[in-house]
């Protein structure tokens, strides 16, 4: 049985990415800076995720600078750029009628995060959105997946982690639980997942199979 899915954000229900690269690129811009690709940018968040982003990408000289422009022009503009995914909708549309709670484990600030939750009206389907500054560390730091289950042992037989980086493997590996990982541009740099998906509505029919192969054994004679 499957009782809690923790879903990713940026990448996994919602595409962001060609408005972090404008945003990037802004924040390149106002330091008189070169900008970075798609493929650049991907990487270093990637890279670096549970630590300082902007101190990792700007430096010691500008990140303060650099930081403070990029929220600036991220809560000027996030909300006209937000575009779920195909199927994002359905799937937490389908968990919710199965009974399976849904939660969002981002590093995007949670502030932002759930402003954008509330943007597309998705509130009905999470019981916790968590972000960045939430919690003392980010994703995937051990301190921040034991403050997302408010320090107690979560249920690792019946949850489930679905996203697109190696900070979602982290955080399932620390679980002790299964990670799906959607790669839909083949792109994903970390430890094997227990599923890898190329395209987000592909997890229904995956999900569809895992239930009933946990109902069939749950009702075997013993």
């Amino acid at each position: 049985m499957i009782d809690d899915i923790i879903f990713d954000w940026d990448g996994t229900l919602v595409d962001t990415l060609p408005f972090l690269k404008e945003t990037f690129d802004k924040t390149f811009e106002h330091l008189g800076r070169k900008t970075m690709s798609y493929a650049e940018i991907r990487r270093v968040i990637h890279e670096n995720q549970g630590v300082d982003l902007f101190h990792s990408v700007f430096g010691a000289r500008d990140f303060f600078q650099a930081k403070r422009f990029f929220h600036t022009y991220t809560l000027r503009h996030h909300l006209q750029n937000l575009s779920p995914l195909p199927g994002a909708e359905d799937i937490l549309g389908f968990c919710r009628g199965q009974g399976i709670r849904c939660h969002i484990f981002s590093n995007k600030r949670g502030s932002i995060l759930r402003s954008e939750v509330s943007g597309l009206g998705w509130e009905k389907y999470f019981s916790r959105i968590c972000g960045a500054g939430d919690f003392s560390e980010d994703k995937p730091s051990p301190e921040a997946c034991c403050a997302f289950w408010h320090h107690e042992t979560p249920p690792k037989d019946r949850i489930l982690v679905v996203g697109d980086g190696p900070a979602d493997t982290e955080a399932a590996r620390f679980w002790n639980c299964s990670v799906v990982i959607i790669d839909e541009k083949k792109a994903y740099i970390g430890a094997e997942p227990d599923y890898k998906l190329q395209k987000l509505m592909d997890f229904i029919p995956l999900l569809q199979t895992m239930l009933s192969v946990s109902y069939t054994h749950l009702t075997l004679p013993t």
